[in-house]
């Protein structure tokens, strides 16, 4: 049993449900207390609290020496569906996120806004229990699932989601920046060059990039790829590492006394980082330039672009529809645009 944000309760409760779903009406027989046991590797007092409650709740039903078995009676599951259901699981992130701040709200908004327009569908929110990908793979495996679909991943995790499609057959659909491990994404290697190109055509010498970190790859090495074809100095190309701490580094530097005239920041909470700017640059909106997306009205200036996330959503929604169809998605990569502009 593995200490996480989703009790073992409830694991065993949504599993349950999701056999109930595939029952379609009818009475199917349900695993055993000890096979449940077995499964989730916790007590016989917390399988039987389970079942128990799904019984008073009218979805399962016990029979004497026989077992539990789904209720055909009960027909709150049912109501909008006329053939077998699909079981699309969706995770975000690392499956454990408590709260959804505005770009993660509305990426995952859309989705489910798109994966409702497909019949048959059913969505299965997952939730994960640890950062160990042993038990990232047991958790999605319990889930029974037939299709999955994952809004920016873990690194660590790609040679599981391998796993899940090569041994297990379970197509996974990935949103992630990195183009070359997913089907959908934003093309933020072109993002990159165009910062470095329009804020070196904008008189820029000395550019800080941050944060740093695996997320931001294509980015990354987009913007450095032009750098060096620019022949630019590495010196005056500053990477600060670090999610958690780029921000106090980028303090450290202005507070020595160190320029810089150009800052790309691939995130939208602008607001963190100008109040940061406040303190240790306070002239900033009229000294530096930046490359920000979502940076319309931010009173700065510099480049900015829109990411679509209905676009993403629609796309994703393209690939399910084609794995429903039975079509190979291995292979299937959709790259979407982003346009840079001035910020007004």
């Amino acid at each position: 049993m593995t200490d996480g944000p989703v009790p073992e309760y409830l694991k065993i409760r949504r599993y349950i449900l999701t056999l109930v779903l595939r029952a379609e009406g009818r009475s199917v027989q349900l695993p055993t207390v000890s096979e449940l046991m077995e499964r989730f590797g916790v007590s016989r007092p917390t399988v039987c609290k389970v079942m128990t409650q799904l019984a008073e709740d009218g979805y399962i039903v016990a029979r004497p020496r026989r077992g539990f078995f789904s209720n055909p009676d009960n027909d709150r599951m049912f109501l909008d569906i006329t053939r077998k259901p699909v079981v699309v699981g969706v995770i975000d992130n690392d499956g454990m996120l408590s709260h959804y701040m505005s770009y993660q709200l509305e990426r995952y908004g859309h989705l489910l806004l798109e994966l409702a327009k497909i019949p048959r569908i059913a969505v299965h929110p997952c939730s994960l229990t640890s950062h160990d990908p042993e038990q990232v793979y047991r958790d999605i495996l319990q889930e029974s699932l037939d299709f999955l679909v994952w809004s920016a991943p873990r690194a660590e995790y790609f040679p599981i989601i391998e796993r899940l499609r090569r041994k297990d057959g379970l197509p996974v659909i990935i949103n992630h920046a990195w183009a070359g491990e997913n089907q959908v994404c934003f093309d933020y290697h072109t993002v990159g060059r165009e910062a470095v190109r329009l804020l070196l055509e904008a008189g820029c010498r000395k550019l800080i990039f941050l944060p740093s970190v695996s997320a931001q790859r294509p980015l990354e090495e987009g913007l450095r790829e032009f750098w060096r074809e620019a022949g630019r100095p590495w010196k005056d190309l500053i990477a600060f590492t670090g999610l958690s701490d780029s921000l106090t580094k980028l303090d450290a530097y202005f507070q020595a006394g160190k320029p810089a005239d150009g800052i790309i920041f691939p995130y939208t909470c602008h607001d963190v980082l100008f109040e940061r700017l406040a303190r240790c640059k306070p002239d900033f909106r009229e000294t530096l330039q930046f490359c920000m997306p979502e940076a319309k009205g931010s009173g700065v200036r510099g480049f900015t672009y829109h990411q679509p996330l209905d676009k993403v959503a629609a796309r994703v929604g393209e690939v399910v529809r084609a794995a429903l169809a039975g079509e190979n998605i291995e292979d299937v990569r959709h790259v979407i645009p982003l346009e840079l502009e001035p910020i007004q």
